[in-house]
Parts: structure tokens; sequence; C-alpha cells
């Protein structure tokens, strides 16, 4: 039966209003879920960054509260002469930024195993390190350096291949190798002196800010932390107390605003020997 002409004008009004209202609302829909990925996306940006920032403000924190840990209190340019070390066994420099730490290793990594007399520049050692041999522990490089007993620093000079003897020189200020200042039974233990520097630089690949690490002198940075664009470091207390101010970026701009994101972590912290 067909329709009255009013009535088909006002099924095609329906059709052309209800088509509006669904653009509208989809519209409306569009425009909210933009509105959620661009806060998730700023949300997930900021997530990272302080990720990041944790972490390179926790290592930091970590390394400067084991700073000047059973080093040697006198004379440290001539026992670590890469790093301009004052007496707390900490350097900061700029251009570039780094953060240099020295501190013994906490566990001995090797053992004497044959007497040593006073005045020995000889030491026979073991390793103490389970799958590591005497010679992948230290060396006369960056390695050099170790503590006997945690009250006799010593350097080696060198490393008798396929043994466990040590040449050794106890006090770098004099020349010739100067020996050992008393007797040391077997069993005593000895700990090696590492440097951290902690290096603001920029990832070759990506392009992006990082905060790397090496230890001791060597070369090869490792990286620690993406987005970390500075490093404020003051003493509070020389010796005991400073305070780590680390600032972070973010990967990409935030997409609401097109600016990047920015953090700063402060941590003051407690030289755990002091």
């Amino acid at each position: 039966m067909n329709r009255p002409m009013g009535e088909k004008g006002f099924t095609l009004i329906s059709a052309v209003i209800g088509l509006l209202l669904s653009a509208l609302l989809l519209s409306a829909g569009m425009s909210a879920l933009s509105h959620a990925t661009q806060t998730q996306t700023r949300e997930d940006l900021a997530l990272e960054m302080e990720q990041n920032l944790r972490v390179a403000t926790d290592t930091l924190a970590d390394s400067v509260r084991m700073a000047g840990s059973g080093i040697p209190t006198s004379n440290l340019p001539q026992w670590i002469p890469w790093v301009a070390f004052v007496s707390d066994g900490l350097a900061l420099t700029t251009s570039p930024t780094t953060l240099s730490e020295a501190h013994c290793t906490p566990y001995p990594i090797l053992s004497i195993n044959t007497l040593a007399a006073a005045g020995d520049t000889v030491l026979s050692v073991a390793s103490e390190i389970s799958g590591f041999g005497v010679g992948e522990l230290v060396d006369i490089d960056s390695q050099r350096l170790i503590a006997i007993d945690d009250d006799t620093f010593a350097h080696i000079v060198d490393v008798a291949t396929g043994s466990g003897d040590l040449t050794i020189d106890v006090d770098p200020t004099t020349p010739g190798n100067q020996g050992l200042p008393r007797v040391f039974g077997v069993g005593t233990p000895i700990c090696r002196v590492d440097v951290n520097t902690f290096e603001l630089a920029t990832d070759p690949v990506s392009g992006r800010e990082v905060l790397g690490t090496h230890a001791n002198d060597g070369t090869a940075l490792e990286y620690l932390a993406n987005g970390i664009i500075g490093l404020d470091f003051t003493t509070l207390v020389a010796g005991e107390r400073y305070e780590i101010a680390v600032h972070a970026r973010s990967e990409r701009p935030a997409p609401t605003t097109g600016i990047y994101l920015q953090r700063t972590m402060t941590r003051v912290v407690s030289r755990e020997n002091s």
C-alpha cells in the first residue's frame, strides 16, 4: 500500500536526523578515544621516564653510599692516577659530566696461600671466586690496586703466568718495589679496589641521552638508563653526606602539548663508612 507523501517525508527526515545523531555520537566517541589514547601515551611516557629516573638515582645512590670503603686514606692520586679523586673517594667532572667513585670489593677475591714475610715483594695467592683464575681478577693496569687484610694497600706490578704469584709495591711514592710492612699468614683475605664512573652520553643509534657506566679505566660504556639529561652532585658534609639530583626527559613529546616531559629526582646519601 502506498504511503501518503507526508509520511514519506517524515520517514526521510527521521533517517537524516538518525544519521546526524549517529555521526555526532561517532565523532564524540572518536574524540573521547583520541583523548584517552593521548592521555595513555602521556602516562606511558611519564612512567618510562620515572622508571629510568629511579634506576639511575638508586644506582648512583648505592655507589655513593659505598664510596671510600676500604680505599687508601692518603696518596690517593698515586694509587688511582686516572681519576682526580679527593680523599673521600668521589670525583665529579664536567664536559662531559661524570661521577666517579672508588671502593674495595665487599668480599675477598684472593687469599694468601703461602706465609708472606715482612719485606716480601712477591705474594703467592689463590682465587676466592669460583671459575676465575688470579689473572682474571687482577692485572697491572686498572685492576692493580689491592687491599691486604683491609689495612695494607699494594699495586700489582706483575702477575706471573701460570701461577698465583703477584709482584707488588706497597708505596707508590717511593721508587722501586716496596715490600710488606709485616707478616701475613695463610688465608689472609685480599680485596680489589674498583672505580665506577658514571657518565652522561648520547646513544649513537637512537640519539637519546643516556646515563652510562664503566668500571675502572675501561672505555666501554654500559648503558644504565635512557633519557637522563643532567646530574648535579653536592657535598653536604665532606666525606659523610651528599645530595644527588638526577634530571630526566621523556622519549617523545607529550601528544597533548607537544612538549617533552621532564622530572628531577633528588636523594640525600650518607656514606656507609662515615
